[in-house]
């Protein structure tokens, strides 16, 4: 495995300096150098346990950074395993009036319903009260035959409740969203390399996302997006990731799928498609 940058530059300021003559100095002038290498690299958050309520967040009243916020994301993580080649995303959203309660309800690309699983935290009578989401409250709608949406509605939400959501599906994810409609204190993903799959990735939007290895991604204190008159869709303005699975290539079962290298290649995969041009 080859260094890193930061270990590179380190040496390199080490193996410039004269000759040890007071070892305080070089010792201090080394952390000076790498607090200065490091000091622009973000640092993750840690993962919070899912299903645990933070009584902190419940009793939030509102998000100091953006007052008039009727909600905000608290955390949203996304997670490729490269091993089971299984996508999970987790997310908590902190709702602060009426109007933030329809952010409770999510519209999920998933092909199980058991793989979606959630809470509602609210404070009762002095203490956390934690409500299950119940099977009964995730509906299944299917668009095409093969292509299926989940749509999730949380049950007891109201000024005050805090929502969490964990869901999973096979394969990598079509979007992410690092900002949404109200404020996001922090967004992840996480995209661990399987090999023999080659995806593209174009980026949208203009705030920032600081990378942090080849394959994750941070953005912190993301703004919410503010609706214009005469504006299209909102989904087109957020910052954020869209992917698509380019080949897939398996030797070892003598497997190699082009999907979309080329537009060629696009327009033959729709022509085979019996639903092109139908719906």
């Amino acid at each position: 495995m080859s260094r890193s940058r930061s270990a590179l530059l380190i040496e390199q300021h080490v193996y410039s300096l004269p000759p040890i003559s007071n070892f305080s100095t070089i010792l201090i002038i080394s952390l000076l150098l790498l607090l200065t290498v490091t000091s622009g690299i973000a640092q993750k958050k840690p993962k919070p346990k899912f299903g645990r309520a933070v009584e902190e967040e419940i009793r939030m009243q509102r998000y100091e950074k953006d007052t008039t916020a009727h909600a905000v994301v608290l955390y949203d993580r996304g997670y490729l395993s490269s091993t089971r080649f299984t996508f999970t995303r987790h997310v908590k959203i902190k709702v602060f009036s009426n109007a933030g309660t329809s952010f409770a309800n999510f519209t999920v690309n998933t092909p199980a319903k058991s793989d979606i699983h959630g809470y509602t935290y609210n404070i009762e009578n002095g203490v956390v009260k934690q409500t299950k989401l119940e099977k009964s409250s995730i509906y299944r709608e299917e668009i095409v035959d093969g292509f299926e949406v989940y749509k999730i509605f949380f049950p007891e939400v109201k000024p005050g409740s805090v929502i969490e959501l964990s869901y999973s599906h096979t394969g990598i994810p079509g979007e992410w969203r690092f900002q949404n409609r109200i404020p996001v204190i922090y967004s992840e993903l996480v995209l661990e390399t399987i090999t023999g799959v080659n995806y593209k990735k174009t980026q949208y939007g203009f705030e920032p996302i600081t990378a942090v290895g080849s394959n994750s991604w941070i953005a912190e204190d993301m703004p919410g997006l503010e609706l214009e008159p005469y504006m299209g869709d909102y989904s087109n303005y957020l910052t954020s990731f869209q992917f698509e699975v380019s080949e897939v290539s398996i030797p070892q079962i003598g497997y190699y799928r082009q999907y979309s290298t080329s537009w060629e290649k696009i327009s033959e995969q729709l022509l085979k498609y019996e639903y092109f041009g139908v719906y």
